[in-house]
């Protein structure tokens, strides 16, 4: 009997302590920095800022909507948090237009979870790939101090009509980055924040105001008047993703935080410069994330592409596996139904396609739900007869790439208008 009861006595302490190390590993995973989140959030003098617990994987916790854009998978898990959806209407004053080609998509996909620096970055301060409890996909923590500088040196080449695009969560209102375009040789190793002063623009985004500056050889420095429109951008949204949006058309910069646009400057870039190389530069102490690098190529001619036939984009965009349309597309749709309202005979089929991630059949029954949900946009947004449009879903058999790359899954997740008639 003594025997049996040592078993027993064992038996429960073992199993305290194994509940004890499953706490540990979930409170790891959820979120095990509840005290530097509160700490973060307070109104620090610029100078003084404390700087987080580097070891820290610190995750916004407002249960705000998810504006993430689509990860490399179709089926991503959102562990449970309920996405609220932002009417596309939102977005009405949105004319931001993406490439029509991918040339680079970083979104950590192919880096483990607790990595540090991924492959193919560069920088002077440090890094981790961490997730969020309130954004599905992983995000690359900026750490360091201040003017710590992020390099991805797997971006090569800035086109003359180009779009840069990237998600930014801020832990501080008054935080903020330099994000900079310049010319560059990227075999250099050691790396500065004042490395575009060589031939290149940085844009400061920072607490309550947002300044451009451009330097081109032997010409003067352009400086744009100091912004401070986007304070309230910054107050409402931190700790919620920001998401920033760039477009070049030869020397035209035009940028977008979410729905509005915080500059327009004609002449900006050096129409003879080759650009190659963009970089994070952190304004704070405290982490910053990012995730959903993208560079796009085009300048896409929708009306003159409809009309001799097809119009291809991957800028329609849409929550993770589901068919509701994210309203960052709303310059997109806004393009195609002015290009369809110009010419009233004109009839479409909308095609939607998915990357090869997640089964198969699955992938097509989304990709015709999506395509149905353009088609519903374009009818109760902007007053296109349904009579005019068809739809179908491909799924992933008519890839235009191969799904082997993040880039590659990037140009598949498209949907096609086809001239009907």
């Amino acid at each position: 009997m003594s025997f049996l009861f040592f078993i027993f006595i064992h038996y429960v302490s073992y199993s305290q302590l194994l509940d004890r190390m499953l706490k540990k590993v979930e409170d790891k995973v959820v979120d095990k920095t509840e005290e530097a989140i509160n700490k973060s959030t307070q109104k620090k003098d610029k100078k003084t800022t404390e700087k987080s617990d580097p070891e820290s994987k610190q995750a916004p916790t407002d249960s705000s909507e998810s504006q993430e854009k689509e990860s490399g998978s179709e089926h991503s898990s959102t562990n449970g948090n309920t996405l609220e959806i932002t009417p596309l209407k939102a977005y009405s004053k949105f004319d931001f237009v993406p490439g029509d080609k991918v040339i680079t998509f970083e979104d950590f996909s192919r880096v483990g979870a607790d990595d540090d620096l991924p492959e193919g970055w560069n920088t002077n301060g440090s890094s981790e790939i961490v997730t969020l409890n309130n954004y599905p996909g992983k995000w690359m923590a900026l750490k360091g101090g201040s003017y710590s500088a992020f390099l991805p040196e797997f971006i090569t080449n800035i086109p003359e009509n180009a779009t840069i695009e990237f998600d930014m969560i801020l832990t501080e209102s008054d935080g903020g980055i330099f994000f900079q375009i310049f010319n560059e040789e990227l075999k250099r190793r050691q790396i500065e924040w004042t490395d575009y002063r060589k031939d290149g623009i940085s844009i400061d985004l920072y607490g309550d105001w947002i300044q451009m500056e451009s330097y081109i050889p032997n010409q003067p420095t352009f400086q744009s008047n100091t912004d401070h429109s986007i304070k309230s951008i910054f107050e409402e949204n931190v700790k919620k993703n920001i998401k920033v949006s760039i477009w070049r058309q030869k020397e035209r910069l035009r940028m977008y935080l979410n729905d509005r646009k915080v500059m327009d400057i004609a002449r900006t870039f050096n129409g003879s410069n080759a650009y190659n190389t963009i970089q994070f530069v952190k304004r704070t102490e405290n982490d910053v994330y990012i995730r959903n690098i993208r560079v796009a190529v085009g300048n896409p001619d929708i009306r003159a592409k409809l009309a001799a036939g097809k119009f291809s984009t991957n800028g329609i965009l849409f929550d993770v596996n589901e068919d509701k349309i994210k309203p960052e597309s709303y310059g997109v749709l806004k393009q195609i139904a002015e290009a369809l309202k110009s010419d009233p005979s004109l009839k479409v089929k909308i095609i939607g396609h998915t990357d090869s991630d997640g089964d198969a059949s699955r992938n097509t029954e989304l990709s015709k739900r999506r395509a149905t949900s353009v088609k519903t946009a374009l009818s109760k947004e902007f007053g296109i007869e349904d009579a005019r449009m068809t739809t179908d879903g491909k799924g992933a058999t008519e890839p235009v790439n191969p799904n082997t790359t993040a880039e590659g899954k990037a140009n598949n997740r498209r949907v096609e208008f086809i001239k009907t008639n």
